[in-house]
């Protein structure tokens, strides 16, 4: 506990310095808002129906965003002092909106899909979890759904913003039939080890998904999406 107390005051003093550095130290306040969501999260919220499983995939979320909202203050004051506008603004919150979403979903998934594993041990220790609270049935069922949005929602954008056959089949092979995977393992999962692995998949996922900055960097550079 002492650890996880010293690194969150790290945390945060680095963060308020950061803050500051760029001349916005009120940016300081998601970091304080952050220490305390985690500190909270331990010592109550993981315990309880959903808003553990809620805000830490909010937290991964804001990842991605934090990094765009800390480039995109110092290039907005240059811009501005510049007299010129600030180019592909709009652009650039998209995109990281996009991998923030993804980032949440799968994140969300991979935690409900935690709790179903440690659902004994959750139930003995008073836990009120998804599975604890809903059972096992209704769990799976919410993975399915997640699920199937976050591919539904990986094959809209494609569609609708991308169209280049790297990002389909990118999509397609480390994304989406993973995903159909992680829900054929889950609604045939009958012991803690089949849950196991499908969380493990999760990972992999996440990965991917992350990874896919990299390749979609390349595609960007050539010309061929936005």
């Amino acid at each position: 506990m002492m650890y996880h107390n010293v690194f969150n005051l790290l945390g945060v003093i680095g963060g308020i310095y950061v803050s500051a550095r760029i001349g916005y130290v009120w940016l300081g306040i998601f970091f304080i808002l952050i220490s305390g969501l985690l500190y909270f999260y331990s010592a109550t919220y993981k315990r309880q129906f959903l808003i553990g499983n809620i805000i830490v995939a909010l937290l991964v979320a804001m990842v991605p965003m934090l990094v765009v909202v800390y480039d995109a203050a110092p290039v907005y004051v240059y811009y501005s002092q510049a007299s010129t506008g600030f180019p592909g603004v709009a652009i650039l919150f998209w995109w990281v909106g996009g991998f923030a979403l993804f980032a949440f979903l799968t994140t969300l998934i991979r935690e409900i899909i935690k709790d179903m594993e440690d659902c004994e041990g959750d139930r003995e220790t008073g836990r009120k979890t998804l599975p604890v609270i809903s059972g096992l049935t209704v769990s799976k069922v919410i993975v399915v759904i997640l699920s199937v949005i976050t591919v539904a929602l990986l094959y809209y954008v494609w569609y609708r913003h991308l169209h280049d056959t790297v990002t389909l089949v990118y999509i397609s092979i480390l994304l989406a039939v993973p995903l159909v995977a992680v829900i054929v393992r889950v609604l045939t999962s009958s012991e803690k080890r089949h849950l196991t692995l499908a969380s493990r998949l999760m990972k992999l996922i996440m990965l991917a998904g992350i990874l896919y900055s990299l390749v979609a960097g390349a595609i960007i550079s050539s010309g061929k999406i936005l």
